[in-house]
This record gives C-alpha cells, sequence and structure tokens, in this order.
C-alpha cells in the first residue's frame, strides 16, 4: 500500500485499512466516543424533538446497531468527514480514531 492510501483520504469505509496492531475496541473507546458525540440525538431513549432530526432508524445502541450503519457513520463523523455531531463534535484526531475503530469492524474486547 502507499504512503497516501495509509493515511487518507478514503472515499468510502470499504477503502480504509484497519492497521495492524490496533486496539480499539467498544470498551476502551467507541462506547466512550458514542456516547459523548453521539447519544444524544441517536441515543434508543431520545424520542421526538429529543432526537433533534435524527431519524428513528438511526439509533447507536451498541456494536450490533454501530456495525449495520458503519459505512454511513463514517461517511459523516469519521477520519476526514466532519458533518456530525452539526454542532461542535470530536478534535480531529479522535475522528481518525472512531475512523479506525469503525474500519476494524467495531470490535468489542469480549466477542
Amino acid at each position: 500500500m502507499d504512503a497516501g492510501r495509509a493515511t487518507g483520504p478514503w472515499e468510502r469505509l470499504a477503502d480504509r485499512p484497519c492497521p495492524q496492531g490496533s486496539e480499539l475496541t467498544w470498551e476502551n473507546f467507541g462506547a466512550q466516543f458514542v456516547l459523548a458525540h453521539c447519544t444524544g440525538c441517536h441515543g434508543r431513549d431520545r424520542m421526538g424533538v429529543d432526537r433533534k432530526g435524527a431519524p428513528a432508524a438511526v439509533t447507536f445502541d451498541g456494536p450490533p446497531a454501530i456495525r449495520g450503519l458503519a459505512g454511513r457513520i463514517w461517511a459523516v463523523s469519521a477520519d476526514d468527514n466532519a458533518t456530525m455531531p452539526p454542532v461542535g463534535g470530536p478534535p480531529a484526531y479522535e475522528r481518525r480514531l472512531f475512523g479506525e475503530w469503525l474500519a476494524c469492524g467495531a470490535p468489542t474486547r469480549v466477542p
């Protein structure tokens, strides 16, 4: 793989490699990231206006739900994609880590 491909930008999640030796899991990264930046609107306990326009079908209630939407999530919130959340949001280095976690299949420590 050439150096440009190793660091992006990528056009879609399927093009983004999972770095060899990645140690990111739901427990040590994903849960905290999603809680801090996503579930304020995309939480399963959010209803109606509390979702702030987030579609009801786009709810992040754990790794399986996130894996099912990973391509869509990555396209708006990970790596160089920064349209979500619409106000504020994580710094660039956290978005890169989120992209890595998604590219690696949104793993958990315990399968």
